[in-house]
């Protein structure tokens, strides 16, 4: 399942999204701004992040330029979820954001975004097989010289 960090300042919706997102198994870690949001972010380096835009310290605009900007974050999936208008949606797309949620969807369903995280899901299972793959290829013995046999291990 997938580690998840959640950047949240309204409580309610912090408390409430942790507990439906952890009653569909998921790990949740999570901060109330955006500074704390990033340090967590950059040490837990989770599968995806949930932001909030009106954030104190640092705003989630502030927090997702950083993230993009870091090779160690910037592929990790951001879902938006704010208060904000969707008129504010083709502004994050143009920023990297995965997708984008208000509130008040969250707030009536949390379908929505269960459906986002099954998508980013199989892209972890292809990333960490990939990575597994290339274990492999590192533990492959180098190829034997002209007329030494190999021995099997």
């Amino acid at each position: 399942m997938l580690h998840i960090v959640l950047i949240e300042d309204n409580r309610l919706t912090k408390t409430m999204s942790e507990h439906l997102l952890r009653q569909a198994g998921y790990t949740v870690s999570s901060a109330e701004d955006g500074e704390c949001g990033l340090k967590l972010v950059r040490s837990v380096l989770p599968d995806v992040v949930l932001l909030d835009v009106l954030l104190p310290k640092l705003s989630g605009e502030e927090v997702l330029q950083h993230l993009k900007l870091d090779p160690a974050t910037a592929d990790i999936p951001v879902i938006i979820i704010t208060g904000l208008s969707r008129s504010y949606k083709e502004h994050f797309r143009h920023e990297g954001v995965f997708a984008f949620l208000t509130k008040a969807q969250l707030l009536d369903d949390i379908e929505p975004l269960l459906e986002l995280l099954r998508q980013i899901e199989p892209r972890n299972r292809q990333q960490e097989a990939s990575a597994e793959n290339t274990d492999c290829r590192l533990a492959t013995p180098p190829a034997h010289s002209a007329g030494v046999p190999h021995i099997p291990s």
